[in-house]
């Protein structure tokens, strides 16, 4: 048989390679080398490691992780911060998320020990973190059986777990009561810390360059989110239609004023300030404010509450001295500018007096269920305040005088006639309107009794009173202020043959009517005393209120009657700046977003005509 060994080779060939395999000189021995197989070999156990590690840390871009540091976080034992990721993951669930749940063990044990939140994600196989910071202020009310306040502040982040850093925070806040204190602090987290979280935090998701692309590429990833996709446009849309109303209700202010010089407007229109006095540290507001939100689910924007603050503002620089719950009425300023007081609401179980000085913080002075305290000026100089007093909300009220410390000082019971007004003059003497009880009534507080309404100096601390002026028949006098050192007190009058003003020297006891055509209220000195503006209804008007101005120095001061503003708002109490070049008032209107919500804005007016 013969043995095929290659095409055209034969016999010799096979005996000559034999020859030449037993021949190691003819024909050198080749050995194989075995590293490029160790190289591959290696390389398959390398790449199949990191597969297995890129498996392990696999994320998903619709798995988030909530973690918002409330005194620590929900998985470091945080009763506050699982409060708040629960509610936010129930959110981010409706809407096509996959949130990473707080009472999983096995999350627990995958996120023990991880400081950084990047990394705890990708434990989880979260994509994205919700992170941030929320600092608590608890504050207990000494009401009875107790009442807790708790005030929150804070940042919410969304951060990708490529992401070197998390994007700018968006400001978060809230506020909330309640006699526990885990009962307030549930609230606060499920309830408006949640809806302000979820409404910012969504947008800003959906907008991360890695959801985006997806939404415009994937289709599942579109289905998914499909809801979410349409609160966010949803929000965007109206957001944006809420500003242009806000622009557009004051181009409608600046449009209509034709007025002698030009208003301009310190705020927006959704702004719900108060205007209460002047001083050295610019002019004293009191806020109340609303931001406007849409949380998902929600079908038309709704408002979320600010608490309310007295601060001074000066050259567009803000100072605020108070935060709480409610004013319960206007703060005045004392007559030196240094000093503000009134009464706060103390979540209607009491109406506190509160002092605030020129350094430092607010004092509230008093608490007392049994009593309402309202109306709080403080003297100048502030070593004491003065107020009304009720025993109830319908009683009539007397007038008391507190130190610096609460402490009573001196009271005025009630009794027949009316309390109208009451002004410090001097540290040590108040100014005190009264009009005494028509025949048959409760007779009048000792050292009161008289004729008619009559304006009385009352030591402030004990004494008789002494009269100063007596309203003529048929006239009478309200808005009572006194001029920086005391000097001049003016009204405004109502008389039947000659309405305006009343200016009263304090040392002569000279009374000086000023007639104006027009109903007159809350007048105002300058710092001194020979400049006044007021508000005055022009007749025929309606209602409506404008700023006006008179020079006292005048021979005729209503001959140099000014109306500064002339507009279809009500601009009302009208103070002069300090340097006495414009006229601040605050002017009222109607929230152009949240219809049924009054509004008052800051404005002011150059005094001189054409002045800007």
């Amino acid at each position: 048989m013969t043995q095929r060994v290659g095409r055209g080779r034969g016999p010799w060939y096979i005996a000559t390679m034999r020859d030449a395999l037993d021949d190691d000189e003819a024909l050198p021995r080749v050995r194989t080398p075995l590293w490029p197989l160790f190289l591959i070999v290696a390389l398959l156990a390398a790449g199949g490691a990191w597969v297995g590690w890129r498996w392990h840390r696999a994320t998903d871009p619709l798995t988030v992780l909530v973690a918002i540091d409330v005194d620590g976080q929900w998985f470091e034992g945080s009763q506050a911060a699982a409060w708040l990721a629960d509610a936010l993951n129930a959110q981010l669930e409706e809407l096509g998320f996959t949130p990473v749940r707080p009472g999983n063990p096995e999350v627990l044990d995958a996120l023990e020990g991880i400081d950084d939140l990047g990394e705890a994600a990708r434990a989880v196989g979260a994509g994205f973190v919700v992170g941030g910071a929320v600092a608590l202020d608890v504050i207990e009310h000494p009401v009875q059986g107790g009442y807790v306040e708790i005030r929150a502040t804070g940042t919410a982040e969304v951060r990708h777990v490529d992401d070197d850093e998390a994007a700018e925070g968006a400001p978060v806040r809230g506020w909330v009561g309640a006699r526990e204190r885990e009962r307030a602090l549930q609230r606060l987290m499920t309830r408006s810390m949640q809806r302000q979280i979820a409404s910012e935090v969504l947008p800003r998701l959906l907008g991360h360059p890695v959801l985006a692309e997806r939404l415009e590429q994937d289709l599942s990833t579109m289905g998914a989110l499909a809801d979410a996709s349409r609160f966010v446009e949803r929000r965007r849309l109206l957001l944006a239609d809420a500003d242009e109303k806000y622009r557009a209700a004051i181009a409608r202010r600046q449009a209509a004023e034709k007025g002698p010089a030009p208003v301009t407007y310190h705020g927006d229109a959704a702004d719900d300030d108060g205007l209460c006095g002047a001083g050295p540290r610019g002019i004293c507001v009191r806020t109340d404010r609303v931001d406007t939100i849409l949380t998902p689910g929600a079908r038309r924007l709704g408002q979320q509450r600010a608490l309310e603050t007295v601060e001074w503002r000066r050259d567009g620089e803000v100072e605020v001295r108070w935060t709480g719950y409610n004013i319960y009425d206007y703060p005045k300023v004392s007559l030196d500018g240094d000093y503000v007081g009134f009464s706060e609401d103390v979540y209607g179980w009491a109406k506190a007096p509160v002092l605030i000085g020129p350094t430092g913080e607010a004092t509230r002075l008093r608490v007392d269920p049994e009593k309402r305290f309202t109306s709080v000026e403080p003297a100048p100089g502030g070593a004491s305040v003065a107020c009304w007093v009720r025993e109830g909300r319908d009683a009539p009220p007397g007038l008391v005088v507190l130190d610096a410390n609460g402490d009573w000082r001196y009271e005025i019971e009630p009794a027949g006639g009316r309390f109208d007004d009451f002004a410090w003059r001097l540290p040590e003497q108040l100014l005190v309107l009264y009009t005494p009880p028509a025949e048959g009534e409760e007779p009048a507080p000792k050292g009161y009794a008289a004729e008619r309404q009559t304006l009385w100096r009352q030591p402030a601390f004990g004494g008789d009173p002494t009269a100063l002026y007596t309203v003529e028949e048929g006239e009478s006098l309200s808005w009572m202020r006194v001029s920086r050192g005391g000097g001049r007190a003016i009204f405004a009058r109502r008389h039947p043959e000659a309405p305006g003003l009343l200016v009263l020297d304090l040392e002569s006891g000279e009374a000086r009517p000023i007639p104006l055509a027009g109903r007159t209220s809350a007048p105002a000195f300058d710092a001194t005393g020979e400049r006044v503006v007021f508000n005055i209804e022009p007749p025929g008007r309606g209602g409506d209120e404008e700023v006006a101005i008179i020079e006292l120095a005048a021979d005729d001061p209503a001959a140099t009657l000014r109306v500064l503003t002339d507009n279809p708002w009500r601009d009302r109490y009208p103070q002069f700046d300090p340097s006495g070049e414009r006229v601040w008032f605050e002017q009222l209107g109607r929230d152009p977003v949240h219809e049924r919500r009054g509004t008052s804005l800051i404005a002011s007016v150059p005094i001189a005509p054409g002045d800007r």
